[in-house]
């Protein structure tokens, strides 16, 4: 149908724009399943569109589905990261590498201490405020908050505190 240049470039367009148009708003940790799922059946269903309507053979329809899926998971975690690390409202604030990047981390501390535990280290490493995910912080004391976002009148609060 096109070319697969034309292919992979859209590819990584879509990559692009699903993380400006979607992941960068908010969080979205509820919502991985649905995402993770939804990810998978438009690769099948691409994979179906190469093998029964475009008539490719299915090695070949595999390998294109392949390739593309991956032009679009590169630009969209290439997305994320730069983000994460050079345009985030947090890039400021003290906190490991890790935590800013994924909140993947946080979970993999956790599998071996308590979260209070956890977080007291962090505290006593980068001090009053960590950044502890993409748009999360952990501050030892109330007023943190203050501090991190005092250019603007209004600081979300997750409705749990």
């Amino acid at each position: 149908m096109f070319d697969l240049y034309v292919q992979l470039l859209t590819a990584a367009c879509c990559g692009l724009i699903t993380h400006w148009g979607y992941f960068i708003h908010g969080e979205i940790d509820l919502k991985a399943a649905r995402i993770a799922a939804g990810h998978l059946l438009a690769v099948v269903l691409l994979f179906c569109e190469k093998w029964a309507l475009e008539g490719m053979v299915a090695e070949k329809s595999f390998k294109n589905t392949t390739v593309i899926a991956v032009a679009y998971l590169v630009a969209l975690f290439t997305s994320i990261i730069s983000f994460r690390l050079l345009f985030s409202p947090l890039r400021h604030v003290p906190g490991p590498f890790g935590l800013a990047l994924t909140k993947l981390t946080h979970v993999w501390y956790m599998t071996f201490y308590q979260n209070s535990l956890v977080l007291h280290d962090l505290s006593l490493k980068y001090g009053d405020v960590v950044r502890t995910g993409k748009l999360q912080t952990h501050t030892k004391f109330g007023s943190g908050d203050r501090r991190l976002f005092w250019q603007s009148e209004s600081c979300l609060i997750f409705p749990l505190y």
